[in-house]
């Protein structure tokens, strides 16, 4: 299970630099796991939200359980995804294609 980003590291950076420096090192981390040679998987059995679920969207192959749970809870406290989730969600999804929620 994983809640993503702990909020709490970008409030301990002195600065909007420091901020950024963290946001930047993050958004490296998923470049080099969608650029790598080999396929990638991401299994998730839990609750997987924020970066994490950005994260998995990265990889090649996302298999998850009956009791996986994915989100960009970023609306729910008035953010915006920034980190690419938006975009990679979309390109995920067929045209016309109709989830499954439930």
């Amino acid at each position: 299970m994983s809640g993503g980003v702990d909020v709490s590291l970008f409030a301990a950076q002195r600065g909007t630099d420091g901020a950024g420096n963290l946001f930047d090192g993050l958004i490296a981390i998923e470049r080099r796991v969608e650029q790598l040679p080999c396929p990638t998987v991401f299994a998730a059995h839990a609750l997987c939200l924020t970066w994490a679920f950005e994260l998995a969207l990265a990889c090649d192959l996302i298999v998850g359980a009956r009791s996986a749970r994915f989100g960009l809870v970023e609306t729910v406290v008035g953010l915006t995804p920034a980190m690419g989730g938006t975009q990679r969600l979309a390109e995920r999804r067929a045209p016309g294609a109709l989830a499954s929620w439930s």
